[in-house]
């Protein structure tokens, strides 16, 4: 058949490609097909399993896959440009949907944004969460607070990507968008707020630290003027210990101002 859209041997799913062995409801395969539109395009191959394994379509399984990738189209605002047609791989039938990138954003019905990352179709939202507890490590325990989640062994850095899928399944339960967002501001505002509490602590740490290198400082200023004084008069052993004092002070003093003891 000429102007194939697959080669063989198939590759696995990925940032591009995406398997279905049977047709699938509308409703998932638009957010498949927004994800696609909306970050690289790619195709999504009816017909195989998820392990690339070529099973096949009957004439009737055709049938309601073409009817579903129409009825899909209507749960999307605008209308992403895509192609499907029938191939074969060794005498079995695939539908293959070619989805093109979208300029502008593709939204479902329920006015949600999806894109695609790795193998995975992910809310919009979903990504940013990922890169703002990338940034900001505390974030996680309070996006699980407001998720009404416990506080678990998901906030180790090691497990993002439970963290991630247990976000992920918590989106897709909630239909209003509305509530999406406030479970996004709300653990939010809470890190800020502690982030803003603890840079006010620190705040307080420096400036006690800087008054008390400072007072060292000027004591050990003194001690200097002291033992040259003592020393100028004759008293050598007793200026050359308030000599000494006001070195230890001087080094009391430099470690008061060393700039990691607080973070600014």
């Amino acid at each position: 058949m000429s102007n194939n859209l697959i080669s063989q041997p198939l590759p696995s799913e990925g940032q591009k490609l995406e398997y279905k062995l049977r047709s699938t409801r509308p409703e998932i395969l638009a957010r498949v097909i927004a994800a696609f539109a909306n970050t690289e395009g790619g195709k999504i191959i009816v017909g195989v399993n998820d392990d690339g394994l070529v099973v096949g379509l009957t004439e009737e399984e055709i049938g309601k896959t073409q009817i579903a990738v129409e009825k899909a189209l209507g749960f999307l605002r605008p209308h992403p440009l895509l192609n499907y047609q029938i191939e074969e791989i060794d005498g079995k039938r695939l539908l293959v949907i070619e989805v093109q990138n979208h300029q502008a954003p593709i939204i479902t019905e329920d006015q949600r944004y999806y894109i695609r990352r790795g193998a995975s179709n992910i809310l919009l939202e979903e990504s940013l969460i990922a890169g703002l507890v990338t940034a900001v490590p505390g974030l996680k325990p309070n996006i699980l607070k407001s998720l009404t989640l416990k506080d678990d062994d998901t906030v180790r850095p090691e497990n993002i990507n439970r963290f991630t899928s247990i976000v992920h399944e918590k989106f897709e339960e909630t239909t209003d968008i509305t509530k999406i967002y406030n479970i996004l501001l709300e653990p939010i505002r809470r890190t800020r707020d502690e982030t803003t509490t603890q840079l006010n602590e620190c705040r307080w740490q420096k400036r006690i630290t800087f008054l008390v290198a400072l007072i060292f400082l000027i004591i050990a200023i003194v001690l200097v003027a002291i033992g040259i004084f003592l020393i100028y008069f004759g008293h050598l052993q007793g200026g050359v210990v308030s000599t000494a004092s006001s070195i230890l002070s001087a080094i009391v003093s430099g470690l008061g101002c060393h700039p990691e003891l607080c973070v600014k």
